[in-house]
């Protein structure tokens, strides 16, 4: 029986990509990375004609974490001025802490960076201890008309993947109105009644309709439904595969 050689492959490999030394006359535009806000100070244009890099480096056997390069003097700046106080933003250099090292692969560098900046956005203890306040008032109001009714939290808040800017999603369950309608109406005047919430609004034709607002003492936004029980669960099955697989909670 004859047997027939399966044809060899042919794999062609590229030259790691070069980046520039510390020597090359760079220009990088300026920005600032705070918790709730990115900003960069200048436009950039990229030309349409400006090749992209279609290669990086995956060797990551070699030990990613070099000796940081010697830090070099920076000068100083200009003292304020009297009687004014200047607060110094928390930018880039406050929540990557590996910057200033050199790293063996791109992909390294890109994970430490998001490993850091998902830290840098988690929520402190201060914002957790707000926010439960913030639901605890909202809360009452909703008990004082409904008293047994359930009241969910889902979305970001219940899985804890929220933001510094993230808003409270709350639906209230067994509540046994008649139309959701009238239930955001009822708990529109008796917030407004209590003072203890600003910018209502009623959204009463939407295909789910909510009420949102903001609680006046965290500032913090809300949308509240009715009779949404879907909202609960998915937040539910998101918490849960978290907790299965840690690593996937900083790429959400």
């Amino acid at each position: 029986m004859a047997s027939s050689a399966a044809a060899p492959f042919v794999y062609e490999t590229l030259d790691a990509l070069s980046f520039p030394t510390a020597d090359a006359d760079d220009s990088f535009d300026t920005y600032s990375v705070l918790r709730n806000n990115v900003s960069s100070s200048t436009s950039v244009d990229i030309p349409d004609d400006t090749p992209a890099a279609d290669y990086f480096s995956l060797d990551v056997s070699a030990d990613a974490d070099e000796k940081p390069p010697p830090l070099q003097p920076t000068p100083s700046a200009p003292a304020p001025r009297a009687g004014k106080l200047q607060k110094t933003p928390a930018t880039e250099s406050a929540w990557f802490r590996a910057a200033g090292r050199r790293f063996k692969s791109p992909m390294i560098q890109l994970h430490k960076e998001i490993l850091d900046f998902s830290e840098f956005v988690s929520p402190t203890p201060e914002e957790q201890v707000s926010r439960a306040a913030a639901v605890e008032c909202v809360s009452e109001s909703i008990k004082y008309i409904w008293p047994h009714c359930k009241v969910e939290v889902f979305g970001s808040f219940r899985t804890g993947l929220y933001l510094p800017t993230s808003d409270i999603d709350v639906v209230i369950l067994d509540s046994n109105i008649r139309t959701p309608q009238m239930g955001l109406h009822a708990l529109a005047r008796e917030l407004k009644q209590r003072s203890v919430v600003k910018k209502i609004q009623v959204i009463a034709k939407a295909r789910v309709p909510i009420i949102k607002f903001v609680e006046k003492r965290s500032g913090i936004a809300f949308d509240i439904s009715f009779d949404i029980e879907g909202g609960p669960k998915a937040a539910d099955f998101i918490k849960d595969a978290v907790e299965k697989l840690p690593p996937y909670g900083p790429c959400v």
